[in-house]
């Protein structure tokens, strides 16, 4: 492709029909999200500090799969580190300096014993479904070598995805005043995870089992993602992710639900009442899922106000377009696009329908949203003084000397009849 031009004012001169969603929810803080685009479509308090609860185990969880190269078919040892405990009560009374990782009675768990051996998969699966908080310990060791290693490095791995606003002191979410996140950052972490074929297999599993073992028989685990469960608040458009509690944090909950290829994100914090958690998730989605498909055209088909010059050509070549240029999106998700044309490197003769070049819309990430081929509005020939000048280029040496001799002879004829 060749030059290029900025297009800027096309699609300021088209503004687009926005509806926000007519919808709340009593969370504490809440967003809704384009998994697809990151277009946000309903937000309350996002950007404020909150406390994620079990929600932080699909970062630990992520960060497992995407960065840390460890096998999924690899035994690991729980130690006394992993599966120690102490109460709720002792940690406030230390003012948190035990250390954060430590599991609390009465919160959830594999029931995994000291030296017990599990397959990392098989962790995984008790960690995302049955939200086990030893198995978060088990995994975090055998990633990180420790755990306190573990959450440097994950921590780390959130910088560089960019999450400003969140940092975590332990790898399951147990409450620390340190171990924040904001739904914003957790919805952009959720739509990362959702990349991941291995994550969402795991998000998406009703049930799983934690296998037999030298210290305690099999036993089956049940995923506490209610939208995903046959029941009161089965949801069928849902595919995951986690939910969490605390005390501190409440009820919390990162949920994602896809219908017609459009795959979308609820975070909902600090909610009062768990049943009402699930039913406001499922208010949220539908609520988006049940807005129209809009299009709006954004230039008409025929000639358009853009021209390029070509080497000698007697006029500037206008671009054109066959078909109108549209773009669809749905109501609560304004689309901010940017337009260029992209000239391809012309030379004449250009006929009238020949492809010159294209339009691209892009969304602020870069992502190309649509292209559009346009086309020669009309035929382009050499300018006069092009023709005579590729006339007299083609005659080589010979042929200029021939026609020197031509033009003497005619002079010199001319003056002898004078």
């Amino acid at each position: 492709m060749g030059r290029w031009i900025a297009l800027a004012l096309m699609v300021m001169a088209h503004p687009f029909f926005t509806e926000p969603l007519q919808v709340t929810v009593g969370a504490e803080s809440a967003i809704l999200m384009n998994a697809d685009t990151g277009a946000i479509l309903y937000e309350k308090n996002s950007r404020q500090r909150m406390f994620p609860a079990s929600t932080t185990k699909i970062a630990t969880a992520i960060y497992t799969l995407d960065r840390s190269g460890a096998k999924l078919d690899a035994m690991c040892t729980a130690d006394q580190e992993c599966v120690g405990f102490v109460t709720e009560t002792a940690k406030k009374r230390s003012n948190y300096t035990l250390p954060a990782h430590y599991l609390e009675f009465g919160a959830t768990h594999m029931v995994i014993h000291k030296g017990e051996k599990l397959s990392l998969r098989d962790l995984l699966y008790g960690h995302m479904v049955h939200s086990a908080d030893d198995a978060s310990n088990v995994i975090a060791q055998h990633v990180g070598g420790t755990i306190p290693r573990f959450m440097d490095d994950l921590n780390a791995y959130l910088q560089e995805l960019g999450f400003v606003d969140t940092h975590f002191m332990n790898p399951h979410g147990l409450h620390h005043p340190d171990h924040y996140t904001t739904a914003y950052d957790m919805a952009l972490l959720t739509q990362h995870a959702l990349k991941n074929r291995q994550f969402r297999e795991l998000v998406a599993c009703t049930q799983c089992v934690r296998p037999k073992t030298e210290h305690q028989a099999a036993a089956t685990l049940v995923q506490g993602n209610r939208l995903l469960r046959k029941g009161d608040y089965y949801y069928p458009k849902a595919i995951g992710v986690k939910t969490g509690y605390t005390a501190a944090a409440g009820h919390c909950f990162s949920a994602a639900a896809q219908h017609n290829g459009r795959t979308l994100i609820a975070v909902l914090f600090n909610c009062k009442d768990r049943k009402e958690m699930f039913k406001e998730t499922v208010k949220l989605f539908e609520a988006a899922f049940n807005q129209p498909m809009l299009e709006r055209t954004l230039l008409e088909a025929g000639p358009l106000p853009f021209t390029v010059k070509v080497s000698g050509a007697g006029k500037a070549v206008q671009a054109a377009l066959v078909e109108p240029l549209t773009v669809q999106y749905y109501p609560a998700e304004e689309p901010q696009l940017s337009a260029s044309l992209h000239w391809q490197e012309l030379s004449i003769p250009v006929v009238k329908g020949q492809p010159v070049g294209e339009i691209v819309l892009t969304a602020p990430d870069g992502r190309v949203v649509k292209t559009a081929q346009v086309f020669a509005a009309a035929d382009v020939k050499a300018s006069p003084f092009n023709i005579l000048g590729q006339m007299f280029g083609s005659l080589g040496v010979i042929g200029w000397l021939f026609l020197i001799a031509i033009v003497a002879a005619v002079i010199w004829f001319v003056r002898r009849r004078q």
